[in-house]
């Protein structure tokens, strides 16, 4: 398991929900206060990214809508829902627990658990228009529900080796 310092309470949070093993995969949007254009897409597209995640896998992600309210969603709850305190800087923690260079961020980390260390990282460019975001996000998911899909055939099926395939020529689309 990578030792992750907490703050807010949020990455233990999240280390309980995949240690629990509810979900297929996790998914975790890893960005800093930087990021302005990547946090303003997220915050339009709240509830089509929920859509996306659907019920197989955990979408975890930080953000504060006010400067004292930060909310941490989480699929099932209602975007209004407030948490205890979470931090964007929790997000670049777990990026350093996984030896994410903070110039790969904002990005998405997809994983089965956190126990096997292995994990695909897809970066995001900051300055992608909203359009840009959305397309990159949609290939994203249908490539996440393909790959689970082929491992509900085939449990032997390696998840890890496909979606990154996929994601490798995703990015050739820059």
């Amino acid at each position: 398991m990578v030792a992750m310092e907490g703050g807010g309470g949020s990455l233990p949070t999240l280390r309980r929900k995949i240690s629990a093993g509810k979900y297929q995969l996790y998914a975790v949007l890893i960005y800093s206060d930087t990021d302005t254009n990547f946090i303003k897409f997220l915050k339009l597209s709240h509830d089509s990214l929920a859509t996306m995640a659907g019920k197989k896998v955990f979408l975890f992600w930080f953000e504060h809508f006010e400067r004292d309210s930060i909310l941490l969603w989480k699929p099932g709850d209602e975007p209004t829902d407030r948490r205890p305190m979470v931090a964007r800087t929790d997000s670049l923690r777990l990026a350093k627990a996984f030896n994410i260079p903070m110039s790969c961020t904002p990005c998405i980390l997809v994983c089965r658990s956190l126990e096997d260390m292995r994990t695909i990282v897809y970066s995001f460019d900051n300055s992608w228009t909203h359009e840009h975001l959305a397309e990159h996000f949609k290939a994203i998911f249908d490539h996440i529900e393909e790959a689970l899909k082929k491992l509900e055939m085939n449990k032997e099926f390696d998840v890890y080796k496909s979606l990154e395939n996929k994601f490798k020529a995703l990015k050739t689309k820059k």
